[in-house]
Formats: structure tokens, sequence, C-alpha cells
């Protein structure tokens, strides 16, 4: 008889386990995907900042903002976290995945850098992250990666950001040097 209530308070004990991390790992999903998959509030708008940084005209992606304006902000907000400083040779929109991308690069210390677009009508904003729906703990966020040495034609592509399928940033892999992903969040005010 022993034997049978332990074995019975060990399958209670195993139940409540398993159901309590199933509870935790989908709260953290769900909080997750607030952040780096939303894009709509409550009210059903799209949560972007004002300004406009590119459009869709006649199917293309054009980019409307001032490039070397939102070269040196971005490159202000990286270069604090991120070492030798970067000097973005190229930047430019586009879609991939499911959504808009500010994309730059820099060729000389082969980093490349990301900033989420939301597409509003037929313009483009800033993608805005809100905090549990917070509008005063509204920021933005940038991903650069940087740190491979690999050069030569066979380089191409390697320790660049890229968006994943199921959502959130990783680096490409590096043949030589040490790719290393920065994720940069400021709070209260956009990147660009």
């Amino acid at each position: 008889m022993k034997s049978i209530g332990k074995l019975f308070a060990l399958m209670v004990l195993g139940i409540a386990l398993f159901t309590g991390c199933q509870g935790n790992t989908s709260s953290e999903s769900s909080d997750s995907n607030a952040t780096t998959k939303g894009s709509r509030i409550e009210d059903g708008s799209l949560v972007h900042f004002d300004k406009v940084i590119g459009a869709l005209r006649d199917g293309e992606i054009v980019m409307v903002a001032d490039a070397d304006a939102l070269k040196a902000r971005w490159q202000k907000v990286v270069n604090d976290q991120v070492e030798p400083d970067i000097s973005f040779t190229g930047i430019w929109i586009v879609k991939e995945a499911d959504g808009y991308f500010l994309r730059a690069s820099d060729t000389i210390n082969r980093a490349s850098s990301i900033v989420r677009l939301v597409l509003d009508g037929d313009k483009i904003y800033e993608f805005k992250i809100l905090d549990a729906g917070k509008e005063d703990q509204a920021g933005s966020e940038t991903v650069t990666c940087s740190g491979c040495t690999s050069t030569g034609p066979g380089s191409v592509g390697e320790c660049e950001v890229k968006w994943g399928l199921e959502g959130g940033y990783y680096c490409s892999d590096c043949s030589a040097g040490n790719c290393q992903k920065t994720h940069t969040v400021v709070v209260g005010s956009a990147i660009l």
C-alpha cells in the first residue's frame, strides 16, 4: 500500500511540474511575440513612430527620409554599444520574411545592422516597441552583427543580421573571427 501511495504522489508531483513548466513557456513566448512580432495595439492601429522613413510608390520601396541624417543618428546609437566604431557605408530599406527593415552595412569593419519598420498604408515608419502597451515606455531596437574577419568571395553574406521565420534576430555564420550580436533597445524615443 505504501508503494502505491508513493507512486500516486510522484504522479501528482510530475503532472504539477509539467503543467507549471508549460505555463511558464507559453507566457514567455507570448511576451517575446508581443515585442518582436506584434505590430498592432488594442484599437487595431499600427504601432510606429511618426517620422516617415520610406514609401511604396508603384510597388517599389523608396527612401523618403534623409539617408545621411538617418545614418548619423543610427551610427551614434550603435557606436555607444559596439567596438570598433561602425561607419555605415550603405543604408537601404528591404522587405524580408514577414516585414520591412532598414539595413545598413560597414564594409570596412565587416558589420551589419538592422531596424524593424512598419508599412502603414503606403508609408513606411520605424516600428515602435510598447512595454505592456504603455506609451511612455515605447522604444525602438537595433541589432548589429560584427567581428567577422574572413575575407574573399566566399565570405559574402557572413556575419549579417537575419530575421528568423519564428521572429527574432540572429547573425549568420562566420568562417573566421568571432561574429557577435549586439541588441540595443532605446527607451523613450526612436532610433532613427
